[in-house]
């Protein structure tokens, strides 16, 4: 079971669901950044524009990273399926003075940041004396010369400006909520890619990891009563299932017309004769 979970690419999902939902804030968000000339590759870079975000803006990113934001951000991810310890906190070191020095940037110009999907229990207990708790779920790193900010999805308050994170915690409690949060608003926006994403955490607890993303789109509605019939309110969940029988309905009419569009007179008249034997009016 463990396979087919680890068959999603979770640091493809981190960089395209942030770039999706941050696409209307003044911030260019690069993935798969190379720092060297044999590729380093770090997760992800965010680039905001010179001037300072406008505060409606700022206040749309999560904890840690709205404070510390500058115009250079480099951002280490690491899923449900990798720790965060001391090598991986060094080695995020490395990655943030090579892209530093490869792009000639200023120290004061360049935040550094850790994803932490899995608590890292071990590397915040035993290196108490440089890692301090700022605020919940969010952790400065006094490594040498620079601070590297560990956030993490587990901890961090349940507000919709953190779900964006929440969306890769370990924590069933803390990701099944922001995917309620953001189920409804996905939908609405479009947001297929966010939507294939919900729908794979959501196939998880079915034990359905094994299905491409693709086949899980397809699945979508099955997807949306898991997660109704598990998570929403009885009131919500009468509500939703009856617009998503209302969308089957829509999608059996349109197909309908498309395959009457189809036929000629005398097919027609064939199928009309046929409904009438039957004795039904209706197409």
């Amino acid at each position: 079971m463990k396979a087919l979970i680890a068959r999603l690419n979770w640091h493809n999902a981190f960089g395209q669901i942030l770039k999706r939902v941050w696409n209307h804030l003044d911030l260019q968000i690069l993935t798969e950044v190379e720092v060297a000339k044999n590729p380093l590759r770090i997760d992800m870079v965010i680039i905001r524009s010179p001037q300072q975000l406008p505060p409606e803006q700022l206040q749309q990113l999560p904890d840690g990273l709205r404070e510390q934001l500058k115009p250079h951000n480099i951002v280490d991810f690491k899923s449900i399926h990798e720790s965060y310890g001391l090598r991986e906190l060094q080695k995020t070191l490395a990655y943030s003075c090579l892209y530093e020095e490869q792009n000639g940037i200023a120290p004061n110009d360049l935040s550094v940041f850790a994803v932490a999907s899995m608590t890292p229990r071990k590397l915040l207990t035993h290196y108490r004396d440089w890692i301090e708790m700022i605020t919940r779920g969010v952790y400065r790193a006094d490594v040498r010369f620079r601070s590297i900010w560990i956030l993490v999805p587990n901890e961090l308050p349940l507000h919709e400006t953190n779900d964006v994170l929440g969306f890769f915690a370990s924590h069933r409690d803390r990701y099944v909520k922001a995917i309620e949060h953001w189920w409804d608003r996905s939908r609405q926006k479009g947001w297929e890619g966010l939507l294939r994403f919900l729908a794979y955490r959501l196939k998880k607890e079915m034990q359905m990891a094994g299905l491409t993303l693709d086949e899980l789109y397809k699945e979508d509605y099955d997807s949306a009563k898991f997660f109704l019939s598990h998570m929403a309110p009885k009131k919500k969940q009468k509500l939703l299932e009856e617009e998503l029988r209302d969308m089957e309905t829509q999608q059996k009419q349109q197909l309908l017309e498309r395959e009457l569009e189809a036929l000629d007179d005398e097919q027609f008249e064939q199928l009309l004769a046929k409904r009438k034997a039957r004795g039904s009016t209706s197409l």
